[in-house]
């Protein structure tokens, strides 16, 4: 009867208080879009024209654009229409300066919209880690209610240790502790499994 009732109590509470995971990504989902048109709004000219145009590099178009004007130009320049007089005979140094001017002028555009989704995608984390932590506070605060629960129907659980773990506080001084502690970790250390977890007393100052 106990177990009943601590299943329909669990059910109850995930139920009216908690939204369903589906719900709950939807929810981020509206946020973000919110957020990144609120920036694509804010952006200037500048970035604006570099965003188009590093949309336009990445198209099919503008590849074949340059196999186009490539193989015209080398065609000229080899003397195979004799109408037209070459201007840049072979090996091309005209046409390898304005390829190297073009691939510099291509880097700063891609670099400026490069950094504008940089500041999206960090934002983007930063509100994911907001979120998870208001997550975990809430899970917690759910779990030792259920845990008041099971100690007034005299359910015991003091011998569950996992479940003694869950009722602590998420500790951000310890994560962020053991991140650093990774940072510095020498490659002895690194698993093939990935990088191993260093305990706070193991962790060195620099």
């Amino acid at each position: 009867m106990f177990r009943r009732f601590f299943d329909m109590t669990a059910s109850l509470a995930s139920t009216r208080h908690h939204p369903l995971p589906r719900e709950v990504e939807q929810a981020r989902q509206q946020v973000m879009q919110s957020i990144q048109s609120r920036l694509n709004s804010e952006k200037t000219l500048a970035e604006r024209f570099a965003d188009g145009l590093v949309r336009w590099f990445g198209s099919f178009s503008f590849g074949f654009l340059h196999v186009i004007v490539f193989a015209i130009w080398i065609l000229i320049n080899t003397e195979h229409f004799p109408n037209i007089p070459v201007f840049d005979p072979y090996p091309f140094n005209f046409l390898t300066m304005a390829v190297s001017l073009e691939a510099i002028f291509l880097s700063i555009f891609v670099l400026i919209s490069q950094n504008r989704e940089s500041q999206i995608a960090d934002l983007r984390q930063e509100f994911d880690l907001q979120v998870n932590m208001i997550a975990e506070s809430e899970i917690t605060k759910v779990i030792n209610l259920l845990a008041y629960l099971m100690d007034h129907l005299n359910v015991p659980y003091e011998q569950d240790p996992e479940l003694q773990r869950m009722m602590r506080p998420l500790n951000v001084d310890e994560i962020r502790m053991e991140l650093e502690g990774q940072l510095r970790l020498p490659k002895s250390k690194i698993t093939p499994q990935g990088v191993a977890l260093v305990p706070p007393s193991e962790i060195k100052e620099s």
